[in-house]
């Protein structure tokens, strides 16, 4: 008789395994296509023509400009390819929203998986895939998409410190958590979430 796997409640069987490992590689897929398209087309509007903006001035000025109150992360990434004297073409602008977005896809399966097995984790991952906030800031020079991955790294990266302890998992946990809180200053809600979480399982386990 098979028995459920100990930390994911998830059946052994490997060609199930790598069935759903496909399925998510097409769902991010899938959303690449749907947002290409769209980040190549249109022209900026009102809060990406700030990223841009804020891309062409001093990095420390940037910091410190009214306009634009995303942590800079984005725009610090911008800086690596973007010619900031030139005219950027949109989808130069916008392609790591693009990806970060796909990528989001296959970080919920994996957290999905922690949570509650193959099934859990497929079902998280497909309705995020269409879940229609991804797919309108999935395709924005804007922070939002990155602030979403970060996140649900965080989230995965502390499961597993949790449940297994250990340096290694606190070092990737204080990365991810790093990393989220200086792709959008709203990872701040997160890291309160996280905090109330921890402090519910204490009190349920020490009752």
């Amino acid at each position: 008789m098979e028995t459920a796997h100990p930390e994911t409640g998830a059946q052994p069987g490997r060609p199930s395994h790598d069935r759903a490992r496909l399925c998510v590689v097409a769902l991010m897929l899938a959303v690449g296509a749907c947002l290409l398209w769209p980040a190549t087309r249109g022209s900026l509007w009102t809060d990406e023509m700030i990223t841009w903006i804020t891309v062409r001035r001093p990095w420390r000025e940037s910091l410190a400009q009214r306009q634009d109150y995303a942590a800079p992360l984005y725009q610090t990434l911008l800086r690596c390819w973007v010619d900031r004297a030139g005219h950027p073409s949109e989808l130069s602008l916008r392609w790591p929203a693009v990806l970060t977005a796909m990528l989001s896809v296959g970080a919920m399966y994996r957290l999905g998986r922690q949570c509650g097995g193959h099934r859990t984790a497929m079902w998280a991952a497909a309705s995020l895939a269409v879940n229609p906030m991804l797919l309108l800031h999935g395709s924005e020079a804007r922070p939002y998409t990155l602030w979403l991955l970060a996140s649900i790294l965080s989230m995965d990266v502390l499961l597993r410190l949790r449940r297994h302890g250990g340096r290694r998992w606190l070092t990737w946990y204080a990365a991810a958590t790093t990393v989220m809180l200086w792709s959008h200053y709203m990872g701040i809600l997160v890291l309160a979430g996280q905090g109330l979480w921890l402090i519910f399982g204490a009190l349920r386990a020490g009752s």
